[in-house]
């Protein structure tokens, strides 16, 4: 075990998985060893270029370097300035192709060109939403790729001008603790990572590289090393991290039942995170190590305990004892630990009278999404037990009151099992409640949008 004074990552452990799953992610695309030897560049580096005047072709040689540092051509996109008013305050934008022979816009602002360093940081963010969307395709179609985008530079010796241009602090995202799908919840905006995040990703960069002491670390910002510090510390010194440092840019699968125990009954805890991860994959391997699994259910970082659960709920059919030990989390402080729940109370668990209980509790949960997974949950059975009607009303006027799109689908879909007639139902029933009704008709008659074949246009952080 590490000993009572051991080093702490200051990272919640769900957000530092997901940073270090997702960077060792890029580095099987970009190639760990070449990012073990990338330069990386700091401000007034004789490598970075110079801009004087901040004339077209200036700007245009700039951003080349830029691309050629991150493996693409300036050819590959279209430059374009415009006035910073026109932006909202940001320093520049990404607009994707419509069409495969359309090239991506890359828009700045017109005052960068008197900010080198910011103007950096811009470009090498913008370049990265193309990296991402030609050479991880996968990962362009995922939830979390707007914060996949804000490492990219770090894999190209980058990270330094990323880290430093990052001044907003982070407010309440998913509120999952981290969750795998959808990237950090400590975030200021979708798909911009805190200083705090960023000081992970340095720390990363550094320990990879076994550089205990970086002199390039004396360039980033207090802010960011605050983080990056004790980062740095708690991985040198326990190498607790979602990769193995020497296997890092690889991406090992198929790991057998007892390599994935081993690691459970070990003190690396992001493992264990990542491992529960894996194992919500793995039914057959979450339903042999499931005695290995229930402690992590009481465990007290929010997160381990949602992934905890949503590893026991893969497996088909638990045994009684599991079973209410996972019922234990009905009183979970934290929603997305009962939401983690629900997806366990179906039918052919075993014990469906007490799944149904526990789900007429939880579509009436305080935590919205939660009580939506209920509904979802409740839609599977057949029989649904008296008041079912009453609660997806009620759960329906709720996240219209919240403008929750997903638990208005979620709460609608079940009353389409209690009902052949919605929309009637719900012009009776809430027929001097305009919003319910626009909604629900919304919902109901929705109109035809045309799929997009690009990334979202994504704007970098404000200096």
């Amino acid at each position: 075990m590490f000993g009572l004074f051991s080093p702490k990552c200051p990272l919640e452990i769900g957000i530092k998985a997901w940073i270090e799953r997702r960077f060792r992610d890029l580095a099987a695309g970009v190639g760990g060893e070449r990012i073990r030897q990338t330069k990386i560049l700091t401000p007034g580096d004789a490598d970075v270029p110079k801009i004087g005047s901040g004339s077209e072709q200036e700007l245009a040689a700039f951003v080349a370097q830029i691309c050629y540092w991150m493996d693409l051509s300036i050819d590959d996109f279209v430059l374009q300035t415009t006035e910073d008013a026109n932006l909202g305050g940001a320093s520049g934008a990404y607009v994707g192709p419509q069409t495969p022979e359309e090239r991506p816009r890359l828009v700045l602002a017109q005052s960068l060109p008197q900010d080198p360093d910011r103007l950096l940081a811009t470009s090498a963010y913008l370049i990265g939403h193309e990296v991402v969307r030609r050479k991880f395709p996968d990962i362009a179609r995922s939830q979390d790729v707007s914060w996949v985008i804000d490492l990219v530079p770090a894999c190209y010796g980058l990270g330094v001008f990323a880290a430093n241009s990052l001044r907003r602090s982070g407010v309440p995202g998913c509120g999952t603790g981290g969750c795998s799908s959808c990237g950090p919840d400590e975030t200021s905006t979708k798909g911009v990572l805190t200083p705090t995040n960023y000081g992970h990703v340095l720390a990363l960069l550094a320990w990879v590289r076994d550089e205990e002491t970086p002199e390039w670390a004396t360039s980033i910002s207090r802010e960011v090393g605050h983080t990056m510090a004790p980062s740095l510390k708690y991985l040198t010194k326990t190498g607790d991290c979602v990769f193995n440092k020497d296997d890092f840019g690889l991406i090992l699968e198929n790991r057998s039942v007892s390599d994935l125990r081993a690691i459970l009954n070990s003190p690396l805890k992001t493992q264990h995170f990542e491992t529960l991860r894996e194992l919500v994959r793995n039914s057959e391997a979450a339903e042999e190590l499931a005695n290995d699994i229930e402690p992590f259910l009481r465990q007290r970082e929010t997160s381990v305990r949602r992934q905890a659960a949503a590893a026991l709920s893969s497996v088909p059919k638990l045994t009684s004892d599991t079973f209410l030990e996972m019922l234990r989390l009905m009183d979970d402080s934290e929603g997305a630990v009962r939401g983690a729940l629900t997806y366990a109370l179906r039918p052919g668990c075993g014990e469906e009278q007490l799944a149904l209980e526990a789900l007429m509790k939880l579509i009436n949960d305080p935590h919205l999404t939660t009580a939506g997974q209920a509904a979802v949950a409740l839609s599977q059975f057949d029989d649904l037990p008296n008041g079912s009607l009453d609660a997806g009303l009620k759960l329906l006027r709720r996240s219209v009151a919240k403008l929750n799109d997903d638990v208005v689908s979620m709460a609608l879909d079940l009353l389409k099992l209690l009902t052949d007639d919605v929309e009637s139902l719900v012009a009776a029933r809430f027929n001097d409640d305009s919003d319910v009704l626009h909604m629900v008709n919304g919902h109901l008659h929705p109109e035809s949008e045309e799929e997009s074949l690009s990334l979202p246009m994504a704007v970098p952080p404000s200096v």
